[in-house]
């Protein structure tokens, strides 16, 4: 049962007093702005509209919260898993030792 049709049946079998329908209108307002489960913005506005009206306030009185997101944090991975390349070696570690040391010799012999 919608919102709108919990206020409507609300009203016939209650007859609550305009404090109650106020205090109805308060907690729709709060629910507004983060619905339960498988209600929209729309079916609340619904609800609150009604019942503003059954007690002879102007919708423009009503001040209603800010829609909260409902976005969640996002646990999946940042991309696709790329499968490591790995590159042969072609050299032993002997000649890469012996090739470094040069290296390091010959940039010590322009300072």
């Amino acid at each position: 049962m919608s919102p709108l049709q919990q206020a409507q049946q609300w009203l016939a079998d209650q007859a609550p007093g305009k404090e109650e329908i106020q205090q109805s209108i308060d907690n729709l307002c709060h629910q507004y702005a983060r619905p339960p489960n498988g209600l929209g913005h729309e079916d609340i506005y619904a609800a609150i509209s009604y019942l503003m009206d059954a007690i002879g306030r102007d919708l423009s009185e009503l001040v209603l919260p800010d829609k909260v997101s409902a976005a969640a944090i996002d646990l999946g991975p940042l991309g696709q898993a790329v499968p490591s390349i790995e590159v042969p070696v072609d050299e032993s570690i002997a000649k890469r030792r012996e090739r470094f040391e040069s290296l390091k010799e010959a940039l010590k012999a322009q300072f």
